[in-house]
């Protein structure tokens, strides 16, 4: 319900900041990890990534927190998430970072890839097909995009990159 709010026009335009994303990515685990006490979920975290980027603080916590739940639920409970953040680096240059969710669950047909960011798609039964949509288009907004590698029983990672500095005057930090 959160991604859906933070998805309509106008809800996030004095909210995106300068941020290093680490701490964001370890709030979005602690998250995860209170709302999965019960699965037989294993962390492997690795946070590299130096580079702050332009972001939504909370639409990037938001987005993380629902891809890490893909991934359990992709598991069926029980497995191992992997979570790691990089610089992204273009021509030698950094351009920003890189998050890495990888999990060990039943990998998406091929078929599926290129339909998984439509809106309403999704192979849940109790899913609505948003999340992975609403977590591009929010990113896409402030240059930043999602891709996904998946091999069909072993599991999925997706990752999101972050631009140093927003491709789009659409958003701009408002200062008091």
């Amino acid at each position: 319900r959160s991604l859906l709010q933070y998805s309509r026009q106008g809800g996030i335009q004095d909210q995106v900041t300068w941020q290093h994303i680490n701490p964001i990515i370890e709030e979005s685990i602690t998250l995860v990890k209170t709302g999965t006490n019960k699965r037989d979920i294993e962390f492997n975290v690795d946070l590299k990534a130096h580079s702050s980027v332009e972001v939504n603080r909370h639409q990037l916590l938001q987005i993380l927190v629902n891809l890490m739940m893909n991934g359990i639920h992709a598991m069926n409970g029980c497995g191992c998430l992997t979570i790691n953040s990089e610089d992204w680096y273009k021509n030698e240059e950094s351009i920003g970072a890189i998050i890495h969710i990888q999990d060990q669950g039943c990998g998406i047909k091929p078929e599926n890839i290129k339909r998984i960011f439509d809106p309403f798609y999704t192979t849940k039964r109790d899913g609505t097909g948003l999340g992975l949509s609403v977590s591009q288009s929010l990113l896409s907004q402030t240059g930043g995009h999602i891709e996904v590698r998946s091999v069909l029983g072993a599991g999925s990672v997706f990752s999101v990159y972050l631009p140093r500095k927003m491709e789009s005057d659409l958003f701009v930090t408002q200062v008091s």
